[in-house]
């Protein structure tokens, strides 16, 4: 059936072939006209002109009618690629299925399906189904004829282009819904007005006219007015000129230096810190506060803080000069605590309503001051406690309802069998998938790029409280969407780049998944080279895993440093960060999931280092020969791309300037402000920290670490000697062998980061549940 005739059908009378960018918005025009199990629109490949195939449209009497698509398929795996999938629909079905374009990544995408044996669904459901899951479209090729058989495709996808982007604008989002609802816990500018303006004309008032007034009415301007700290406080902040105490009011803190001082406003502050001495139990602010008083003796900040008027407080705090610890060291410590309450909302703290009770007269002890703030900090702490678990509960709900989509049919039979689940044992998804499947007799097909082990403790508490109902179908699924959120992201909604969590619904018998960021991990998909080159590495290491099922072992794997390097320098940092979470075969073999482990293993090593390693992927042969003899001279003997790479100032700048940072592996780019502390390759201080700068620098790669290095006293090392600390510990990778990069100024060691070449991966095969016994339906 070629085109032409669908959109006549669709009253269109466009000839799209050698338009692609229409064809891709007739197709998907067309998708969203035929109701909405129809898949999404892929975007359209150059070529021949391919038809976009609607469900819809391929049963009987529709326009894409194949009568091969009646033919049942049967699968029961997870980790099949759908290239592994397409082979077995053709051996089935003898329907071709393939990828357009030739070798796209959708090869390489992993699905699970559990499909009911005893009532196998036909090759047109699975199709459906499977473009729902992957986010793509089918295809066939219009100038086949329409007495041939159609070959299909399943057409590429942009959906990974622009995902970072995507992610940063919905942290955005989520920090600005999290500060708007923060703003609108804070008090009307004009109420915090009225605040200052009252403890200002309060100043003026005599200790009974204060007590008059204000006892049991505001009993914060009360207690701050008694108290001479606070009461000085008071007078600095209201001191202030017109201008400094608007930015104060419209949220801004201000950093004031002692010498811009008004001589009165130093007096006020003199007065505050001399009254803070010696205060006992119950005084007037608490802590550190009275004991850093009492440490500063008669010297005065040379910095002073102020602000948080827009919520109704006044928080005063300092930067105190401290010579007995070095020169140009400085200590933060408070001026004048607790802070003041302008709005005289909320009670007050224990010690507050201690002082204030002794000033009015009355005799609190010391020990029943300390029951009184013991007994007020267990209330605030149950009450806190309580409070977030509501929280933590409701968001939990509002994301599980978020992502299902579940018919009552559907609910009725997931709550009609109970699972042999226990929630204290990590489960991946494709273990309860595969248990629901079996007890259902629904068939199950999910996308599987990520699937984490992860304990149904957590989300059991938060969704169901001390209540802990039966392990039914609905309820383990419940669970599992939950599995791999942390709870505090979903109380501040904030979103986080690991693509947790996924998307279910029921359509008819089915039962499908799909990632909530499939976006993201398309970008994280490692490209094909990279991805063999790895499997080249731990392949020979795969075969010693017989018998280690349940059982922890150990493979010490040879990497050639510039092989990583050229991968470091090809792969994206997301790709270094979670390449390795990404499923890389069927989840059910050991070896497979060994295979999994090692290039996870692989990847994480390359983590710490991955700068240094897209520096070295452009060295040229005679600067790998300088690197390991005399060592390279940074600022004589680098490209400007490679000192750019390494953060280093142009050649020629500014000596003793600063140095973009590489600190545990993440890339902090070059280009720090002026006059802050340098941090230079692998995470230690750069040359503007030396004071020697980038030219007297070198750096060179030698087989062990220098006896003088700063950090060469971490994880083990070669030959007894301890490696570097940033490998120790390492999610299992710990370094046997490395080549060292150090850093020398001038004759002088100053740090050395390792680049290993032999890793040893530590792990433990997990113990499967068994693959559930396949059950039809009832």
């Amino acid at each position: 059936m070629r085109i032409s005739h669908l959109l006549s059908k669709a009253g269109l009378s466009l000839r799209l072939c050698a338009v692609p960018v229409l064809l891709c918005a007739c197709g998907m025009a067309l998708a969203a006209a035929a109701g909405p199990d129809a898949p999404p629109a892929a975007m359209a490949p150059a070529g021949p002109t391919l038809v976009f195939w609607l469900p819809n449209e391929a049963h009987q009497g529709g326009a894409q009618f194949d009568a091969r698509l009646d033919k049942p398929v049967r699968f029961w795996r997870a980790g099949l690629s759908l290239k592994e999938v397409f082979a077995a629909v053709a051996e089935q079905t003898e329907v071709e299925i393939g990828f357009w374009p030739a070798g796209d990544e959708n090869e390489r995408v992993r699905v699970n399906l559990y499909l009911n044996p005893d009532r196998p669904p036909s090759l047109r459901e699975l199709m459906a189904q499977l473009a729902w899951a992957t986010g793509c479209t089918f295809g066939y090729g219009e100038d086949e004829g329409e007495t041939e058989p159609w070959t299909y495709y399943l057409l590429s996808t942009s959906v990974a282009s622009g995902a970072e982007g995507r992610l940063g604008e919905a942290r955005a989002a989520a920090m600005a819904a999290l500060q708007g609802e923060w703003q609108s816990l804070a008090p009307d500018r004009e109420a915090v007005e009225d605040g200052l303006d009252r403890y200002e004309r309060a100043l003026d008032m005599s200790r009974e006219e204060l007590i008059d007034r204000y006892a049991g009415v505001d009993d914060h301007l009360l207690a701050a007015m008694l108290d001479p700290p606070r009461r000085a406080a008071t007078s600095f902040v209201t001191g202030l000129d017109e201008e400094t105490q608007e930015k104060l009011l419209d949220g801004e803190w201000l950093t004031l230096e002692w010498g811009a001082l008004s001589s009165g406003q130093q007096a006020a502050l003199q007065s505050c810190l001399r009254a803070m001495r010696g205060r006992g139990p119950g005084a007037w602010g608490r802590g550190g506060a009275s004991r850093g008083a009492e440490d500063w003796g008669g010297r005065m900040p040379a910095t002073v803080y102020v602000g948080g008027l827009d919520y109704g407080r006044v928080i005063l705090s300092g930067v105190l000069e401290a010579p007995e610890e070095g020169p140009g060291r400085r200590r933060r410590g408070p001026l004048a605590a607790p802070m003041l309450t302008l709005t005289g909302e909320g009670e007050l703290w224990p010690d507050e309503r201690v002082a204030l009770r002794r000033a009015l007269g009355e005799t609190v002890s010391d020990d029943e001051a300390r029951s009184l703030s013991r007994e007020w900090r267990d209330s605030q702490r149950e009450e806190m406690q309580e409070e977030w678990q509501e929280r933590t509960r409701e968001a939990a709900e509002a994301k599980v309802a978020e992502q299902r989509a579940l018919s009552a049919e559907a609910e009725k039979r997931l709550s009609s069998f109970i699972l042999p689940l226990d929630s204290s044992t990590p489960y991946a998804l494709w273990q309860i998938q595969e248990a629901v499947a079996a007890a259902s007799g629904m068939h199950v097909v999910s996308d599987c790029f990520s699937q984490p082990r992860r304990s149904l403790d957590r989300p059991l508490e938060v969704l169901y409280g001390e209540e802990r109902p039966e392990m039914t179908g609905l309820v383990a699924l419940r669970l599992s969407a939950l599995s791999t959120e942390d709870p505090a992201r979903l109380v501040w909604g904030v979103a986080g780049d690991r693509g947790a969590g996924w998307e279910w619904h029921d359509s008819g018998t089915f039962l499908r998944f799909r990632s909530l960021a499939r976006d993201l991990w398309r970008a994280t998909m490692l490209p094909p080279a990279a991805s063999r080159r790895l499997d080249e590495w731990v392949d020979p290491y795969v075969a010693d895993v017989a018998g280690t099922q349940g059982a922890e072992t150990t493979a010490e794997v040879a990497l050639d440093l510039g092989a990583v390097a050229m991968m470091a320098a090809s792969l994206t940092d997301r790709q270094i960060r979670q390449g390795g979470d990404l499923m890389c075969g069927d989840p059910t073999e050991k070896a497979s999931s060994y295979r999994q482990g090692l290039r996870g293993g692989v990847l994480r090593a390359m983590r710490g280092v991955t700068d240094l390693l897209r520096v070295m992927a452009t060295l040229s042969e005679s600067q790998w020969e300088q690197l390991r003899g005399t060592g390279l001279r940074l600022a004589h003997d680098l490209t400007p791309e490679q000192r750019r790479l390494l953060g280093l100032p142009e050649a020629g700048g500014e000596r003793g300037g600063t140095t973009g940072g590489f600190r545990g592996g993440g890339r902090r780019g070059a280009g720090r402000q002026a006059g802050r502390r340098g941090r230079g390759p692998g995470g230690m201080p750069g040359p503007g920290f030396w004071g020697g700068g980038a030219a007297d620098t070198v750096m060179r790669l030698s087989a062990e670490a220098p006896a003088d290095s700063r950090f060469g006293r971490g994880g083990p090392g070669r030959g007894g000697r301890r490696g570097p600390g940033w490998m120790r510990g390492a999610w299992g990778v710990e370094a046997k062998e490395s080549d060292y990069l150090a850093f020398w100024s001038g004759d002088e060691v100053r740090g050395v980061r390792a680049i290993p070449r032999v890793i040893a991966v530590s792990l433990t095969l997990p113990s499967q549940i068994g693959q559930a016994e396949p059950k039809g339906e009832n």
